[in-house]
């Protein structure tokens, strides 16, 4: 039995991701790999179009794989997730930070992977600090 970010004993977790380019569906396809129940939430009407029919497709060394995930546009419903995770452009971020906020359960985290020092504090404005982290993609 797995309990963690990618698995709980009651089954996958959910985790979000704001962001439908390059480098969110790496993660997101990595992240379903794993078992998590993925949602990719974004504007990119094409992406989505693409996510919603395709899945998460990754060409690696290994070859090219596929992961289930969901497509969402960010003024859509959607139930919190215990990870979210913000890949949006930085300049993007403000703009973002209260949807964010709104997806991430109450004990659930928000985490930026952006470039740049401002991002995390943008969001943790609207989070609270103690539910933001933060790293470098």
């Amino acid at each position: 039995m797995s309990v963690g970010v990618c698995a709980r004993a009651t089954g996958p977790e959910a985790v979000t991701l704001l962001g439908t380019g390059a480098l969110a569906t790496l993660i997101g396809a990595r992240l379903a790999r794993a078992g998590a129940a993925v949602t990719l939430v974004g504007t990119w009407s094409e992406a989505l179009a693409t996510i919603a029919a395709a899945g998460l497709a990754v060409e690696d060394a290994g070859g090219r794989w596929t992961a289930p995930a969901r497509a969402v546009r960010l003024d859509e419903p959607l139930e919190p997730a215990g990870l979210v995770i913000v890949l949006v452009k930085g300049q993007r971020t403000a703009q973002v930070a209260r949807p964010a906020a709104g997806l991430t359960r109450k004990d659930g985290l928000l985490l930026t992977l952006q470039n740049g020092l401002g991002p995390a504090d943008c969001l943790a404005a609207v989070a609270g600090f103690e539910r933001v982290a933060s790293g470098v993609a």
